[in-house]
């Protein structure tokens, strides 16, 4: 009785359905898909300088939604409010009318961004296989997916990947054209490359694997939604293209290959040594999806789940949209190679596969955890010959199993809250709020990556906004990077004084350490340029002290947790106060010589007649 029971609770389809015990699997996974999401962003309150690590650089500018005087002429700012795709901009700028700054709003969106993800894919799944329970395990573990990442929780434009794919694939599903359209093209203005993958996906949806063959379809319809979707596609990436234009072109597969930044090492690792670590582990050009919860292993069990069909009924209510996921697998793969082929073109190749291979795997895992269940009651139902001890040691063991899906094994401190940044430089960022706001600070430190987001005040150059990606933007951080590095290290007082009048900087924020062999190799933004590094380590070597270290502490206006702030202006008013020295020096010496050359020509004149005449004019 407990095992009849239990099976239909776990495997009456939907249309079988009650609406309450509907409800209560799609309420269960909103709540668990909450309670996941809620952890995850619980640390972004705990402090007042506290942001996650990529929204840095997607969300600091759009301070200038409610002041638009903030970044005058500010290289960074401009290059990144032209790249933020629209959909993405517009999303924020609407928050900020509504009184949600847009730090705020980056910190309140996973979770709405996540219950979003949990409703679309209980609804894909149902399309798939029509049990509720089912439905419960892939939201479940694609949510436990997501856990262990970033990428939701960093509120970025990939972040919109997973709930706009997810709504395109129902939609796609159903057949239902208009909502199809709004979500391929919202996919687009959010984020493009998630647009260009769905595209490589769309013909493979066209295929079916009907008795032994591969087959297209004969409704016209199915072709027409294809197309539809394409070009609606190609549209929303052509106004992308126009609106990120005019940063020169973007960086080619040689030019990467020859350049540090794409180093193992760099600021954008993209090619190794290691070929399995470039072509598959990689975090830029690698296939996989990254660390997964052991839970998601379970999805290598449907295709025999699926082919054992004589004694397990619950396959057999599997429908034709189970295609969708080898479609999006095969799609995934064609673009990920398309983006090797054309490498940096079509941005980088893990974009094409780690996301959207991290959703199939999420299904084939709930849905076999889901067979797997209903195996295990029907072998237990079909044995009334077993004692009964046996038989409710099976149903236990479903149970314990069940339990163990529920309560995920993944540890709490492997849920990723996103690589959260938080700044204990609280003084130091008061400081800075407090200058005028064309005021432009340089730092190696990497405190200068948060100085924009908290202070809202004009870094020269950062290690985090200094992407190696259009050519025109970052040929001039790169001239920045170098100039910087140089002028940090140099013992030549005039080296400093003239970077300082280039580039009109108001501030240097320096580390006490920064003077030492140890901070210059351990620092990742100095690192990233070779050239400016080792001769930074060379005047260091020779025990020359770089002029910023004599100024620091005679020019020093404050001082946070071993972070000094540098007066430009009191470095070129020391250079100014040594001139009037030179000069009254000069001056003093002048009269002297005068005074002197004066009272030998008295003399001479009076001694006049002891001169010889021919020396006389």
């Amino acid at each position: 009785m407990l095992i009849s029971y239990l099976r239909k609770l776990l495997t009456t389809s939907a249309d079988r359905t009650s609406r309450a015990r509907f409800a209560v699997w799609f309420s269960l996974s909103l709540l668990v898909g909450l309670a996941l999401y809620l952890y995850k962003v619980s640390s972004d309150f705990n402090a007042e300088y506290i942001v996650q690590d990529d929204a840095r650089q997607w969300v600091f500018w759009m301070s200038r939604f409610s002041d638009r005087s903030l970044f005058p002429g500010d290289l960074i700012a401009d290059y990144y409010q032209s790249v933020v795709p629209l959909g993405y901009t517009a999303l924020f700028w609407l928050g900020n009318a509504l009184f949600f700054d847009p730090l705020t709003l980056a910190k309140i969106l996973p979770v709405i961004l996540g219950l979003i993800v949990t409703a679309y894919s209980f609804a894909v799944c149902l399309q798939i296989l029509p049990v509720p329970s089912a439905a419960f395990f892939v939201t479940l573990t694609l949510n436990q997916c997501l856990s262990m990442r970033d990428d939701l929780v960093s509120a970025t434009p990939r972040a919109f990947f997973y709930p706009l794919f997810l709504a395109s694939l129902f939609y796609l599903l159903r057949r239902s054209l208009l909502p199809f359209l709004i979500s391929v093209a919202m996919l687009g203005l959010f984020y493009p490359q998630g647009a260009l993958l769905t595209a490589g996906v769309l013909p493979f949806t066209l295929l079916r694997y009907e008795g032994g063959r591969l087959r297209l379809p004969r409704d016209r319809r199915e072709y027409a939604i294809c197309a539809a979707g394409i070009a609606m596609i190609l549209a929303t990436l052509s106004l992308h293209a126009w609106k990120s234009g005019g940063w020169g072109q973007i960086v080619t597969a040689g030019q990467a290959q020859t350049m540090h930044e794409y180093s193992s090492e760099g600021r954008l690792p993209l090619f190794y040594e290691n070929r399995w670590d470039y072509w598959v582990k990689g975090q830029l050009g690698g296939m996989m999806p990254g660390r997964l919860p052991p839970l998601a292993w379970a999805g290598v069990l449907l295709p025999l789940l699926s082919l054992w069909r004589p004694k397990q009924p619950l396959t057999e209510k599997m429908t034709g949209a189970a295609n969708i996921l080898p479609q999006v697998a095969i799609g995934s793969v064609v673009m990920f190679f398309l983006a090797h082929l054309l490498l940096v073109r079509l941005h980088f190749p893990s974009r094409y596969t780690q996301h959207s291979l991290r959703i199939v795997i999420s299904f084939a895992a709930g849905l076999s955890i889901a067979l797997l269940i209903d195996a295990i009651l029907g072998v237990a139902e079909r044995l009334p010959r077993v004692p009964e001890s046996i038989r409710q040691g099976l149903t236990l063991g479903t149970i314990l199993l069940l339990a163990s899906v529920v309560v995920t094994r993944v540890p709490l401190n492997k849920v990723a809250r996103g690589r959260h940044v938080k700044s204990e430089e609280g003084g130091l960022f008061r400081f800075l709020s407090t200058q005028p706001k064309d005021t432009i600070i340089a730092s190696l430190s990497p405190v200068g990556d948060n100085i924009p987001t908290f202070t809202k005040r004009t870094i020269l150059v950062a290690r985090e906004y200094a992407l190696p990606v259009h050519t025109g933007y970052y040929a001039r951080m790169r001239q920045r990077a170098v100039d910087l590095i140089a002028a940090h290290y140099s013992p030549d007082p005039e080296r400093l004084r003239s970077f300082i009048r280039q580039y009109r900087v108001d501030f240097f924020v320096v580390d006490r350490s920064a003077f030492t062999q140890e901070y210059v190799v351990e620092n990742s933004f100095i690192r990233i340029y070779p050239e400016a590094s080792d001769e930074a380590l060379k005047t260091i070597e020779r025990g020359t002290v770089p002029t910023l270290q004599k100024v620091m502490d005679s020019c020093s206006v404050s001082e946070s947790g071993g972070l000094v702030v540098v007066s430009a202006d009191c470095i070129l008013g020391m250079a100014d106060e040594r001139s009037r020295l030179s000069y009254r020096s000069s001056a003093q010496a002048t009269l002297m010589i005068s005074t002197s050359l004066a009272s030998t020509g008295r003399g001479a004149a009076s001694s006049k007649s002891k001169i010889p005449d021919r020396f006389m004019p």
